[in-house]
Parts: C-alpha cells; sequence; structure tokens
C-alpha cells in the first residue's frame, strides 16, 4: 500500500476538524475547492467553477453544477437489499447490471476502487466508485457530448482525488 503524503493527512485532518467546529466542509486549495464529507468520511476535488448545492438532508453527499456539467457525489452502506455485505466486486457487478440507460464504454475494477464511463441520456459520464469502511462513496461527473474537450482535465481531477478521508 502507498504512503500518504503527510501533506494530505495534515490537510484532511484540518478540514474535518474545521467542519466540525464550523459546519463548513468546502475549502479552497490550490484553485480547487474540496468537499469532504463528514458522514462518510470521503473528499472530492472540484473546480472554482462548480457552485455547490446544498448538502442533502442525509448528509450522504451534495451536488456540484456550472449549468454545463454536474458532479454528484454521495456515500451508501455497502449492503444490499437483503442486508448482507457486499464486496466492492459485487458492487461493481450490480453497478453494471443495473444499468439498463447507460450504455458503458469504459469500465475497470480496482484494489478499492472501480470506475466507469459511458453515455447516458444523451449525456458523457465518468463515475468513480470507492470503498470506504463498511460503506462506498460515489462520485459522478455529466456533461453534453459537445463539451468533452472542456471536461475531460475536470474529469481526470475527480476521478484521481476522490479518495477517503484521513481518519
Amino acid at each position: 500500500m502507498k504512503n500518504i503524503h503527510p501533506k494530505i493527512i495534515l490537510l484532511s485532518i484540518v478540514m474535518l476538524v474545521w467542519s466540525s467546529l464550523f459546519g463548513q466542509n468546502i475549502f479552497k486549495e490550490n484553485g480547487v475547492a474540496v468537499y469532504c464529507n463528514a458522514r462518510f468520511k470521503y473528499c472530492i476535488h472540484c473546480p472554482l467553477t462548480m457552485h455547490a448545492g446544498p448538502e442533502a438532508e442525509n448528509g450522504d453527499g451534495r451536488s456540484f453544477s456550472d449549468g454545463r456539467a454536474n458532479i454528484t457525489v454521495y456515500g451508501r452502506g455497502n449492503w444490499n437489499e437483503e442486508g448482507e455485505t457486499l464486496s466492492l466486486q459485487e458492487k461493481y457487478t450490480e453497478d453494471i447490471s443495473e444499468q439498463k440507460d447507460r450504455k458503458i464504454t469504459y469500465s475497470k475494477l480496482g484494489k478499492t476502487f472501480y470506475v466507469l464511463s459511458g453515455n447516458e441520456d444523451g449525456r458523457v459520464f465518468y463515475q468513480k466508485t470507492i470503498q470506504l469502511t463498511d460503506a462506498f462513496g460515489t462520485a459522478i461527473l455529466d456533461y453534453r457530448p459537445a463539451d468533452s474537450i472542456r471536461y475531460k482535465n475536470i474529469a481526470s481531477l475527480i476521478l484521481q482525488n476522490f479518495k477517503r478521508a484521513a481518519d
């Protein structure tokens, strides 16, 4: 397992402390907004051009939008409808098989994450799901195909920086 850079650990701790003290969970750093979710303990980087919607009432995530693209990020327990624990592999298989309206053009299953991308309802989507403690975190970016050049770097930013927050 890779060692986590001390600056990332320190930043995560500062963000979690700030969030608990002041109720804020979006921070600006190096030209991006960093949203950390206290309930599911994940963080995601978003461009400053993306405006944050309110956090969900149940505290599982939030949406961001710039009017052309949307980012939706949320957490959910790692169990199925019967209450049985789902592995990352099972969640990956479930997501692929239950996406009838999506045309998946790329998929990758890693050790602690999976990525799906393709088309849905005339829009391009990128999804990354990560394994958390007793949960999964999912981030989805969607935009019109005509905006692909504009949002390709944003997709990379999201996929590379959507991670479990330091404990």
